[in-house]
C-alpha cells in the first residue's frame, strides 16, 4: 500500500467513525490515489515496447513513460512482469 493510500484510508476510517459523510473533496482525493497506484500495462502481442494502459491509450516504454499521457495513470512496467507476458 503506498503511502496515498494510506492516508486516504485513515481519513475515510476517522470520517466513518464520527460519522461524518465523504466530501467531494475527498472523493477527488481518492481518485488521485487510484491514479498514483501503479497498474500493470497490458502488453501488446508481439511488441517489446508497446502496451495499452487502462483507458486503451497506447504506451511505449521510455525513460519518461511513468504516466499515461492521457488519463495520468501511474504505469507499471516492471521487468519480471513484463518479460512473461
Amino acid at each position: 500500500m503506498n503511502k496515498y493510500k494510506k492516508s486516504y484510508f485513515t481519513i475515510e476510517k476517522e470520517l466513518k467513525i464520527a460519522n461524518i459523510m465523504l466530501p467531494n473533496s475527498l472523493h477527488n482525493f481518492k481518485e488521485l490515489v487510484k491514479r498514483a497506484t501503479p497498474i500493470k500495462v497490458k502488453r501488446v502481442s508481439g511488441s517489446e515496447t508497446l502496451g495499452y494502459c487502462k483507458c486503451k491509450n497506447l504506451v511505449k516504454i521510455t525513460d519518461d513513460s511513468n504516466f499515461c499521457g492521457d488519463c495520468g495513470q501511474k504505469l507499471d512496467w516492471s521487468d519480471e512482469w513484463w518479460l512473461k507476458t
